[in-house]
């Protein structure tokens, strides 16, 4: 293995330590003002055809920075579930904690997935 290849397995295995050795909170949910990204889901054709409604449950571990670190399915009906989780990878949250105190948060966001009534508009 060369030198470059050596440097870059160690950072890449101490910001992992790292990341590891912080605190995990665990909430019921997060304020909606934390939430600096959300994206929402494609509805699935599917979904749509057998008119399908409802909520995703996702468990997430939200990393110090705000990413999304890990979802999880936790409840939630099979053609919605895949197209929640898909959406709330790609959220970001504001950092939890404080500067000299980061936080990793572990908590369950609530996807809702409703269809319009006819003659209904968003």
């Amino acid at each position: 293995m060369n030198a470059s290849k050596l440097i870059c397995a160690a950072a890449v295995f101490c910001l992992a330590v790292a990341a590891a050795d912080l605190k995990i909170v665990r909430m019921a949910s997060v304020p909606e003002g934390k939430i600096a990204q959300k994206v929402a889901p494609v509805y699935p054709p599917d979904a749509i055809d057998h008119h399908i409604q409802g909520v995703v449950k996702i468990k997430v571990l939200i990393a110090a920075d705000g990413h999304v670190e890990q979802a999880h399915i936790a409840s939630g009906h099979p053609l919605l579930a895949h197209a929640a989780l898909q959406a709330v990878k790609q959220w970001k949250f504001q950092p939890l904690g404080s500067e000299d105190q980061p936080i990793r948060v572990a908590t369950e966001v609530e996807v809702p997935f409703r269809l319009n009534a006819p003659g209904e508009t968003k």
